[in-house]
């Protein structure tokens, strides 16, 4: 059955790939012709979030924290719609963007400016009924880059939109105190998949979005020297579960045509991975009593707050004696 995809993009609304003076351009743009890809059931449905789970302080970067950050505030706001000039309602907006000075709030820049501690660079919103949404925020400063000599990123922000699907996971697992390694005993994952035209396709993808939220949640982690540069990046270093890591896994596919679609489908593949580090947060909690809230959940780190624990009950039963 055919997937009813977007309509194509209009020639001359678009830059061109190959762009002489945006020397990044040269190396990424394509030397062959393109080929069309067909759409998949991912491009064309997407996650879903409550109202609820964004914060009224989320939309404004400048009220996040306890004092004022640096800089010159600014609205952004705009409207989201579809590829035919609808209102998208009630999808979550996110932005990111450096301080004032250029620089992010993340570990792998390094870049010599100051760090503004209260200013983390990070908001989202939904969109109302027109698909409208605002920011309020600080113009971002340039920083350099290493395209060529005194290369400087303009100001930018960048931005993130979200669209609706549903799942949720159920996990048990087995903690060695000794150690901190965790293993998954069972999970199961239920996903809300609209209409499931090939349900095997669908458990496959299911299950694969699974093991990558696993990953995320035990296993992957980026590490940067100081200088800025990433050390593991290879596969022997950047550490992936494999089948020896990864339980049988029970898959629920709730069929709930959704009305935005020909089909009634929705996006299988990447919903799954979000779930699984939020789950196994809790199975480690409820096993241990620790809650871990920085990922990877690896030993050394959950074995870390196991000792402080320890450390705090064997404080307290001294006192008590």
């Amino acid at each position: 059955m055919k997937i009813a995809g977007y309509r194509p993009i209009y020639p001359g609304t678009q830059p061109d790939h190959l762009h002489l003076p945006y020397v990044s351009s040269i190396k990424r743009a394509p030397t062959k012709p393109q080929v069309r890809i067909p759409f998949t059931l991912s491009e064309i449905t997407g996650p879903s979030f409550h109202p609820e789970s964004v914060q009224p302080k989320a939309s404004d970067l400048t009220r996040q924290h306890s004092g004022e950050p640096q800089g010159e505030r600014i609205i952004v706001s705009g409207r989201v719609l579809d590829e035919n000039a609808r209102p998208v309602a009630n999808t979550v907006v996110e932005i990111w963007q450096a301080n004032a000075a250029g620089r992010y709030h993340h570990p792998a820049d390094q870049h010599d400016a100051p760090l503004d501690p209260n200013f983390r660079g990070a908001g989202r919103v939904f969109t109302d009924a027109d698909g409208r949404y605002r920011f309020v925020t600080i113009r971002p400063g340039a920083y350099p880059w290493p395209n060529h000599a005194n290369a400087w990123r303009p100001n930018h922000i960048h931005f993130s939109f979200f669209g609706p699907a549903f799942a949720t996971m159920l996990v048990d697992v087995e903690v060695d105190p000794d150690t901190g390694k965790v293993k998954i005993l069972r999970a199961t994952v239920a996903q809300d998949v609209g209409k499931a035209i090939h349900p095997a396709y669908v458990e496959g993808q299911m299950q694969g979005g699974t093991a990558q939220g696993i990953g995320w949640a035990l296993n992957e982690e980026y590490f940067y020297d100081d200088k800025g540069i990433l050390r593991n990046t290879g596969l022997l270093d950047y550490r992936m579960p494999t089948c020896l890591d990864l339980p049988a896994m029970e898959t629920i596919m709730v069929e709930v045509p959704t009305p935005g679609h020909p089909l009634g489908i929705r996006g299988v593949g990447e919903v799954p991975i979000v779930p699984p580090p939020a789950a196994i947060a809790n199975a480690i909690y409820q096993a241990t009593g620790v809650r871990m809230l920085e990922l990877p959940m690896a030993p050394p780190r959950l074995m870390k707050q196991i000792l402080k624990k320890r450390a705090a009950t064997d404080t307290q039963a001294a006192a008590a004696d």
